[in-house]
């Protein structure tokens, strides 16, 4: 009786949020419909609407308060609020920075344009949630990871694929220089047909794909032939033929890198924590030895942060020894960034120290290549002061504004050096800016056979020792750090190669399948002194 009566009073609570947030949330539709009405944008602004600019050039921004009624309707409190969106344009309008930009109005994006990056079932899926109860919205969220759907989920994330879309055709085709999309729901964990990190449509994947006039090339998204991308009716610019992708969020775009992964058109380029495969969404394909396969073997850089704490120093060597050559040889027509700001100081998940002014500093950066066409996209960012500072920061250097001094300077750390070098040995042999003198040392080729095309619900079928309760309990301490010290590039010589050595584990042989083989996992200590080799190492 007691647990009934406990389930009965979560119930009501539940019930009561959902009837305080229907209500907010009717709120905010009505005030929307009512400006609508008076033939008033939703954005009260003097921006001049693009519409009404005969002129070549300046920066696009694009803004819709609808993009707002997706929001998490039974915990209130989730960091991906629809304060994200409304925090940073309220800073940009206190600087006036809207009166020097070109507002970009936001349009609901077509399905056969979803279709270039997502399944039609999944399409489907999430267009049906905006008819679901709330009951099945709630249960619907739970098939993912790390997602919550809510009736406005179709409209807000159509408007924001949408929105990037269009904002990339205008500067592709010449009408503007650049431009900042504020959008949400985010889209870079968005995957072929998985909703995740709360991502549903993979918004600079979208836009990406519809430049390059056909879909991507990956292994993660089967039968990419059996999907066309119809041309634009009025074409104003040739398919583009060299993008890049600059994804700076805290986290791993795993969505983005599974689309163009033997795409040697895209160059998809990571920051991101990492800590040996410790950090959310904790994916092998994150580590720096993930270079691309097939055409796109050497277009998928990594980037992976082993360490927290990391300041703007390292940030800005990482774009100077590695971001920065590599674009300029590998010389885009166009660079989206995926801008997510949880990297920020603040930011308790991404616990890293960049201030806001580095964005600019990096965004300045990236407008030397393509002739100055960036399009910059939001994605992460949950501490909503460096968010809103990092907005400013990022559309000022977009608008060509000398980016302020960084108060931080020196060396990068000892984690980031070793980073740097591994991804340097990975990448060398594949560009030409990066073949250092000196520098020696090969990385093995993972092998992919063994890697599902969506990573996070069908991995779990996947013998890992964290989740394998019958594993003994020193054979799990061995597996993890087996993985943190054998994977990638074991050393030709040292004790733990010896010990491998008498435990008969191949480390030789790369596998993105990191758990022990069937022969480690049946190993019996038939002599004292392999047992206690296990133990010291």
């Amino acid at each position: 009786m007691r647990k009934s009566h406990k389930l009965q009073t979560l119930a009501s609570g539940r019930e009561a949020s959902f009837e305080n947030q229907r209500f907010s949330t009717r709120k905010l539709r009505l005030s929307i419909e009512m400006k609508e009405k008076r033939s008033i944008s939703p954005v009260s602004t003097p921006s001049r609407p693009i519409a009404q600019v005969d002129v070549k050039g300046g920066t696009g921004i694009s803004y819709d308060e609808r993009m707002m009624l997706h929001r998490h309707e039974w915990s209130p409190e989730e960091q991906e609020c629809p304060a994200r969106l409304s925090r940073p344009f309220s800073r940009i309008q206190h600087y006036g920075l809207m009166e020097r930009c070109i507002l970009v109005p936001a349009r609901n994006i077509t399905e056969s344009a979803l279709l270039s990056v997502h399944s039609k079932e999944y399409v489907s899926l999430v267009k049906k949630s905006a008819k679901l109860t709330t009951e099945q919205l709630y249960d619907l969220s739970g098939q993912y990871d790390g997602v919550f759907f809510n009736s406005f989920t179709w409209e807000a994330s159509s408007l924001a694929a949408g929105t990037v879309l269009r904002m990339a055709s205008l500067v592709a085709s010449g009408k503007l220089m650049n431009g900042l999309a504020l959008v949400r729901p985010p889209g870079h964990h968005a995957m072929y047909n998985e909703a995740c990190g709360y991502c549903f449509f993979n918004n600079v994947a979208i836009a990406a794909a519809h430049l390059l006039g056909s879909p991507p090339m990956s292994t993660f998204c089967p039968n990419p032939s059996e999907v066309a991308v119809p041309p634009p009716k009025t074409p104003t610019f040739p398919q583009f033929k060299r993008i890049l992708i600059v994804d700076w969020d805290v986290h791993q775009g795993q969505g983005t890198q599974f689309a163009f992964y033997n795409d040697n058109r895209v160059l998809f380029i990571s920051i991101h924590r990492y800590e040996r495969q410790k950090f959310w969404p904790k994916l092998r394909e994150g580590d720096f030895d993930f270079i691309g396969d097939g055409a796109g073997r050497g277009f998928n850089i990594n980037v992976p942060l082993n360490k927290t704490g990391m300041t703007d120093c390292d940030f800005l060597a990482i774009f100077h020894t590695i971001i920065m050559p590599v674009a300029y040889e590998f010389d885009p027509e166009i660079v989206f960034v995926s801008c997510g700001f949880d990297a920020a100081v603040g930011n308790a998940e991404g616990k890293m120290w960049i201030s806001p002014a580095c964005y600019g500093h990096m965004t300045h950066h990236l407008r030397t290549l393509a002739g100055g066409k960036i399009v910059v996209v939001l994605e992460g960012g949950y501490f909503l002061d460096s968010l809103e500072e990092g907005c400013v920061h990022v559309l000022k250097s977009l608008l060509g504004d000398a980016v302020p001094p960084l108060q931080a300077q020196g060396p990068p750390s000892r984690s980031v050096r070793r980073t740097l070098s591994s991804s340097i040995v990975a990448l060398r042999q594949y560009w030409r800016c990066l073949n250092i003198p000196g520098l020696s040392g090969t990385v093995l080729r993972p092998d992919l056979s063994r890697f599902p095309q969506n990573s996070w619900p069908l991995v779990k079928g996947v013998i890992w020792p964290d989740i394998n309760p019958k594993l003994p309990k020193p054979l799990i301490a061995f597996s993890r750090r087996l993985l943190q010290k054998c994977f990638p590039a074991p050393l030709p010589k040292s004790t733990l190669a010896d010990l491998l050595v008498l435990l008969q584990v191949d480390a030789s042989s790369q596998r993105n399948y990191p758990g022990p083989s069937s022969a480690l996992r049946m190993k019996r200590f038939d002599s004292p002194i392999s047992f206690f080799l296990f133990f010291i190492t």
